[in-house]
């Protein structure tokens, strides 16, 4: 449901049928004695039960369908004593209520032309309506809903679910929907302050030659403040052909700390080059050892030494047996994440600030003139 309507739900245990509900809505706004029902409920501040009972001894005058009359009237008593007489918005699948409006949501149309009996013409006045942006947002959220319950039933018998994952909630299938990805991005969000120090491989590799500090070190110049935006795109076109078995959660954790990890890299990278002095050398040399920095090419040229591939970033080695070259100083109200979706995909952006302070002493520079261009453009993370 669009958050440009309040979406609300009545708290209940009555599990009226949507026949028999819809069907008692029918006759509440025709009927002038059951509508006369609620005002004296009110005036004589009757209980939900006391109600209940009233409109259960009367609807059968009105309705045919009388299967569930008695939850349909305790639904319609708890809806009535929670949410009084606002105009509401009704599923006319279910009979259920949707969300509640106002007078900002409706709209008179201007006044129509109307050919009477004698093709005189006058202008009639139009009843009130839904405006038009909430409307389409109605369609739009009814045909998404439908279109999702199918989803849903069918992934749920290839998942083959035990009875509590039935009960409680699959996990696998929150991917399917959008409600359901929302969740994960909800979840995620908990998480973000723990994702790099969660990285694996050689951006874990890197961020142990970096100490995480939590106030500025005092023989240290530190950098401007830098924003690191990590985005992930997952395509949505088809849900029947996602893998129950993927976790989308894990993998967007993942994927967003490397990220991170790949940008504080890039500007420790530019610092330490721009700080200089920048060594000139050969991939085909005998080199330091150490962790390098470097973009996809020179990491490819330097064959078994380790690095951490960051496209378009200078060549930087790090030497790794002379303690920390660098601190990290991150502002811990600073890391937000957010989603989206359109054109059939599913965009997931977290970002986070931080501070660098780099000890230039542990951190060399270095140009090569000699390396092979391979074609490679990025890292393939398995």
């Amino acid at each position: 449901m669009s958050e440009a309507l309040t979406k609300v739900q009545v708290t209940s245990l009555a599990r009226p049928t949507s026949g028999s509900l819809l069907a008692a809505r029918t006759a509440i706004k025709i009927s002038e004695e059951l509508q006369g029902v609620f005002v004296k409920a009110r005036a004589e501040k009757w209980s939900p039960d006391a109600l209940a009972d009233a409109l259960y001894i009367r609807l059968p005058e009105f309705v045919i369908e009388t299967d569930g009359l008695w939850d349909t009237a305790l639904y319609l008593a708890d809806e009535f004593f929670q949410l009084g007489d606002q105009l509401l918005l009704v599923s006319k699948d279910t009979g259920l209520v949707i969300a509640k409006l106002s007078e900002d949501d409706l709209y008179t149309p201007a006044p129509v032309s109307r050919e009477t009996e004698d093709g005189n013409t006058h202008l009639a006045t139009s009843l009130p309506r839904l405006r038009p942006d909430l409307e389409g947002l109605l369609v739009e959220w009814q045909f998404t809903k439908g279109r999702e319950d199918k989803l849903m039933a069918t992934m749920a018998v290839r998942a083959k679910q035990t009875p509590l994952l039935k009960q409680e909630g699959d996990p696998r299938l929150q991917k399917v929907t959008k409600g359901g990805r929302k969740q994960i991005v909800e979840r995620l969000n908990d998480v973000l302050p723990d994702l790099l120090q969660n990285c694996t491989g050689s951006a874990r590799a890197f961020l142990n030659l970096c100490v995480f500090c939590t106030e500025p070190p005092d023989d240290l110049i530190p950098t401007a403040p830098c924003t690191s935006m990590a985005k992930v795109l997952m395509p949505v076109v088809d849900p029947l052909t996602f893998n129950l078995q993927h976790d989308p959660f894990t993998s967007l954790k993942s994927q967003i700390g490397t990220q991170w990890a790949r940008d504080i890299a890039r500007v420790l990278a530019a610092q330490v080059y721009g700080h200089g002095p920048v060594l000139e050398g050969s991939v085909f040399d005998s080199l330091p050892r150490g962790f390098w920095v470097a973009s996809p090419n020179v990491a490819m040229a330097l064959r078994d030494r380790r690095a951490l591939v960051v496209p378009e970033a200078p060549s930087v080695l790090l030497r790794h047996d002379e303690g920390p070259a660098a601190c990290i100083l991150i502002n811990p109200e600073s890391f937000k994440c957010a989603s989206r979706e359109f054109l059939d995909r599913w965009e997931v952006a977290a970002s986070l600030e931080f501070t660098l302070y780099i000890d230039h002493r542990k951190a060399s520079a270095y140009e090569f003139k000699d390396v092979p261009v391979s074609g490679v453009a990025v890292e393939v993370v398995a």
